[in-house]
């Protein structure tokens, strides 16, 4: 499950946090449309979202933090926890078990980064650590336009370069050199070799 917030919130404008308030719970619908999550969103600023299966939980952090910056650029920290969960009430902030203290808790642990995973499995952390530092480096560089693209390209069915140049109403070289130079290539990477290792270390019942 992911718990995250948005960064430096109470600085945004009202005309602007609307805009950011309406982007991060049209996203949260559509991955729970998407992988059948199910999400909150609470004080405004902050929200959780839990998935059936924990392999959709890295792709899921990564778009959301894709389309908040598309949109305004907007920053949110959130904390991904791997683990059990003892008793899913309909409201999640009230709900127990060791994904919600694990990401729970995680979020108070972020400082210097926006992004990090947190398990009990020792194989899973000693992989992944570092792997998402680097990651959340990755997001944090993207510029409004390069995050824009990359969210088309993971979202769609056809990922050519010209199905997305397309949808977006640009030219496949100019779409192309912008994948490029957000290191597309190597996010996709990560989270594949995500999904491969989760479903090696956790029971998905």
């Amino acid at each position: 499950m992911i718990t995250g917030d948005i960064v430096a919130s109470r600085q945004v404008k009202q005309e602007q946090y609307d805009t950011l308030l309406y982007t991060l719970k049209q996203t949260l619908a559509f991955l729970s449309d998407y992988d059948g999550a199910r999400y909150d969103v609470f004080r405004g600023d902050s929200f959780q979202i839990i998935f059936p299966q924990p392999q959709d939980a890295i792709e899921a952090a990564i778009l959301i933090r894709l389309a908040l910056k598309t949109k305004g650029g907007f920053e949110v920290r959130q904390s991904v926890g791997l683990g059990t969960i003892d008793q899913q009430r309909n409201d999640l902030s009230s709900s127990t078990g060791q994904a919600f203290n694990l990401s729970g808790l995680g979020l108070d642990l972020l400082k210097n980064q926006q992004l990090a995973v947190f398990s009990d499995n020792e194989k899973f952390q000693r992989h992944f650590e570092l792997l998402t530092r680097f990651l959340d480096s990755t997001l944090s560089g993207l510029t409004s336009t390069q995050a824009l693209v990359l969210y088309e390209y993971l979202t769609v069915d056809d990922r050519s370069h010209q199905a997305i140049a397309n949808n977006l109403n640009k030219s496949r070289v100019n779409t192309t050199k912008i994948l490029n130079s957000a290191n597309y290539q190597l996010i996709d990477s990560y989270i594949q070799q995500y999904r491969t290792l989760t479903l090696e270390c956790f029971n998905n019942g």
